[in-house]
């Protein structure tokens, strides 16, 4: 249910606050409309201020894709999933010792906060990539890893670029509930049952949520213009286009 605006956010469970969050960012992700989220404000200042470790394990479930996505895109190259898991825990944990009880006050918003999620799982990436290039240097050329791509900075920059024409094309290519299932399920990786329970008017049941994934992926594998702008990008890879 709901929570109505009479409704102390003070008293709501974990739960209830990561369901209306998840509403909200799925809500953004269609409008593109920022708002300033108070159901995720609050799983952060249980988190931090109350030291609530279900609030952490909310908040992680909530942006555990985002940041993911922030780090690949950062990365710029192929990178074995467990390394990019264990750089996605890095960048909790950095934003975790920074930001401490008495530092939240200085926080005003959960976009504000979210920008300085973004802004350590950068910093793991930028790190982690010193470190690799460092160990090429130290290393025989016959004993480096060529498994692993690194990131060259034109390649970053363009790969930025190519995702956004990416999505420019995707979005006049689909309707409003096929946008939901491309951004909720896709890119942020949640479950398919979440649209159902966000959005029951327009996904009666989980198999219409399979059914217009399916259907939006082969018409979108089919699509020339999005083909061309996907091959463009010198192989920058979305999980809507596989």
């Amino acid at each position: 249910m709901t929570p109505t605006a009479s409704q102390g956010l003070a008293d709501l469970r974990v739960t209830a606050l990561a369901q209306e969050a998840r509403r909200n960012i799925a809500r953004y992700l269609v409008d593109r409309r920022p708002n300033e989220d108070p159901y995720a404000f609050e799983l952060f200042q249980r988190a931090i201020v109350q030291d609530d470790q279900d609030a952490w394990a909310a908040l992680y479930d909530l942006y555990h894709a985002l940041v993911r996505n922030w780090i690949a895109n950062r990365l710029a190259g192929d990178i074995h999933a467990d390394i990019c898991e264990a750089l996605v825990n890095d960048a909790f944990v950095k934003f975790f010792r920074a930001i401490d009880a008495t530092r939240f006050c200085q926080f005003a918003s959960a976009p504000v906060l979210l920008a300085y999620l973004k802004t350590c799982a950068c910093s793991v990436a930028s790190d982690y990539l010193r470190s690799q290039r460092a160990r090429q240097v130290e290393e025989p050329a016959t004993e480096l890893n060529h498994d692993l791509v690194l990131a060259d900075p034109a390649d970053e920059m363009m790969a930025h670029l190519f995702v956004d024409e990416i999505w420019e094309v995707i979005e006049t290519s689909v309707n409003e509930q096929e946008r939901l299932v491309l951004q909720v399920i896709c890119v942020l990786d949640w479950p398919a049952r979440t649209l159902p329970r966000l959005y029951p008017a327009l996904f009666p049941t989980i198999q219409d949520v399979y059914n217009t994934k399916r259907n939006v992926l082969e018409r979108l594998r089919r699509n020339h213009q999005l083909r061309a702008t996907y091959q463009n990008g010198q192989g920058v890879e979305r999980e809507v286009l596989l």
